[in-house]
């Protein structure tokens, strides 16, 4: 998430291309290995793991300021 800021705000050495690495691991998108170990994610989403995430991304909501979540759930996946 860092990093992510960090390319947002115009600071750092952060590339598009990392970013997009990051974005698409986050939207659970195959993401090859090598890209993602570069970036030190060793780690996929998936169902074992997301509720942690999730819960990790509501707290970078506080800090950040904001006061509520709002999802999507694409159910048409779910069987």
């Amino acid at each position: 998430m860092f990093r992510l800021c960090q390319h947002w705000l115009g600071r750092g050495d952060v590339s598009r291309p990392e970013c997009e690495t990051v974005i698409g691991w986050l939207r659970a998108e195959r993401v090859p290995a090598a890209e993602l170990r570069k970036l030190s994610l060793t780690a996929r989403l998936s169902r074992h793991n997301a509720r942690s995430m999730l819960l990790s991304l509501t707290h970078w909501l506080r800090l950040a300021g904001h006061r509520g979540l709002v999802l999507q759930l694409d159910l048409t996946r779910v069987r």
